[in-house]
């Protein structure tokens, strides 16, 4: 059967070989692309969003036993930490970024997050807000990539 094809190829003139050797890169490019490249990148790309719903879960169910084992080791007479290393950490555990954070005092910061998907800033705003940090100010920025930046004054409320 090749060889049926391959001598029909050589009956063709020049021209014609050109323009079906032309006809059969672009028929291997399309396969190569719709066969082989797009499915591999969705793929990729699947598996890591389920990576990185992973490390999420991952660190809530962190943060909860920190809160756990906080609760059962925490004595009253303790002094809470400056506002700016508590925003820190919970953006840490929340696999956030912080570009900046700047104190304002033990009670008051401003913090800018760059780079962050929106499921996993909210939760990160909350978690702040149920352990009694204020929000006096918010500005969300949406990025061209899909992610957000947040620029945010955060406030201890006086005891």
């Amino acid at each position: 059967m090749i060889a049926a094809l391959l001598a029909r190829y050589r009956m063709l003139t020049g021209r014609e070989q050109r323009l079906v050797a032309g006809a059969l890169g672009l028929t291997a490019l399309v396969i190569a692309v719709y066969g082989l490249i797009l499915p591999l990148g969705r793929a990729f790309d699947a598996a890591h969003m389920r990576m990185s719903d992973a490390s999420e879960r991952s660190a809530r169910v962190q943060a909860v036993l920190a809160m756990i084992d906080g609760e059962r080791g925490s004595a009253a007479s303790m002094e809470p930490a400056p506002l700016d290393r508590l925003v820190a950490a919970e953006a840490e555990q929340a696999d956030l970024v912080v570009q900046s954070s700047q104190p304002r005092g033990q009670a008051v910061t401003q913090v800018v997050v760059t780079g962050a998907r929106s499921s996993a800033a909210l939760p990160w705003l909350d978690r702040l807000a149920r352990g009694g940090v204020v929000i006096d100010a918010l500005t969300m920025t949406p990025g061209a990539d899909g992610t957000l930046s947040i620029t945010a004054t955060l406030r201890r409320p006086a005891s």
